[in-house]
């Protein structure tokens, strides 16, 4: 299995090289601004905006399940593990929303929603009915998408680079996934949320407010941590250039639903106390947990898609057996 992964620890190194050079050149074409654009809301948000939003999600959503249901014969194999993904997925960020959306989030234009509120943890009221419905199908349709564009793309766009079912079945049933858990993960995870502390209390921009990084403390804990343990066990199945057009896809529909609608026009917003103190000017003072969330929300969907093959392959394998 090493000699098979070493192609693509390469191109994973070239991805990252990438990335960052785009972060870079990021950062420097907005150093030069100084203030945030003014807010939209309440004058010119217009009413179910949040709503109606969800739309750039729906839309795709509703296209590649048309297509699965037309080629449901030559993906078969993925519809278990895609619902395993799915339900996990789901799951994960609807707990967010229940427990901590109140924590993290703003809703500064209630009109925006349809008005419907599910029940969650406010840390100053208690628990109550907060939480716009909206927020849960952003989550909903949001996995939905990015496992449905990888899986379109790995076997439609570049099936070139997918291990054809034979490959899969021989490389699956070598892969133990007794090593999926990661030790070295841990102190990974513990240096991000150090690290985003210490940040937080050096506070270098003057823009962080007292507080607790939760945001990111969260996502380290519940996403990338987690997800990162499975990255040497999964290496082998990934079709990264599918992996890289979903996350561009998923790039461009954030910048357009968060830093374009959402923010200026009060739909979703941030507790300043719960962020690291970085925020990015032109997009409304977007936090820079968002922007990483993007990229983590990605990753961390296709992560989970791919080990949920693997336990479908073997739990097949030991069915027939």
């Amino acid at each position: 299995m090493d000699g098979d992964d070493r192609p693509n620890r390469n191109l994973y190194r070239a991805l990252w090289i990438m990335l960052g050079l785009m972060a870079v050149a990021t950062a420097v074409a907005m150093a030069s601004t100084d203030q945030a654009p003014a807010g939209l809301f309440p004058e010119g948000a217009g009413e179910r905006g949040y709503t109606i939003s969800l739309a750039l999600f729906l839309v795709p959503v509703s296209a590649l399940v048309v297509w699965f249901a037309r080629n449901r014969a030559r993906i078969d194999r993925h519809w278990t593990a895609f619902w395993i993904t799915f339900g996990a997925i789901v799951g994960l960020w609807s707990a967010l929303d229940i427990l901590l959306a109140r924590t993290f989030f703003t809703f500064p234009y209630p009109a925006a929603t349809l008005g419907i509120d599910v029940i969650g943890y406010d840390p100053v009221k208690g628990w109550g009915a907060f939480v716009p419905i909206e927020e849960f199908l952003f989550y909903i349709l949001g996995s939905a998408f990015i496992v449905l564009v990888y899986i379109w793309a790995s076997e439609f766009w570049f099936p070139a680079h997918t291990l054809d079912r034979s490959e899969y079945e021989e490389a699956a049933q070598a892969q133990r996934l007794g090593a999926l858990f990661n030790p070295k993960v841990l102190g990974l995870g513990s240096l991000i949320v150090v690290g985003a502390m210490a940040l937080k209390a050096w506070n270098p921009l003057g823009q962080a407010e007292p507080g607790f990084p939760g945001y990111i403390a969260f996502m380290t804990v519940m996403v990338i941590v987690p997800t990162t343990m499975f990255l040497h066990v999964i290496l082998r199945f990934i079709n990264l250039r599918a992996m890289v057009f979903t996350l561009q896809s998923m790039l461009l529909i954030a910048l357009l639903w968060e830093a374009t609608l959402a923010l200026p026009y009060g739909w979703w917003g941030y507790q300043p106390s719960q962020m690291v103190g970085i925020f990015v000017t032109p997009w409304s003072n977007l936090p820079i947990e968002a922007v990483l969330l993007w990229g983590a929300a990605t990753w961390s969907n296709i992560a989970v898609y791919e080990v949920a093959k693997l336990f479908v392959h073997h739990r097949k394998r030991s069915v027939s057996q």
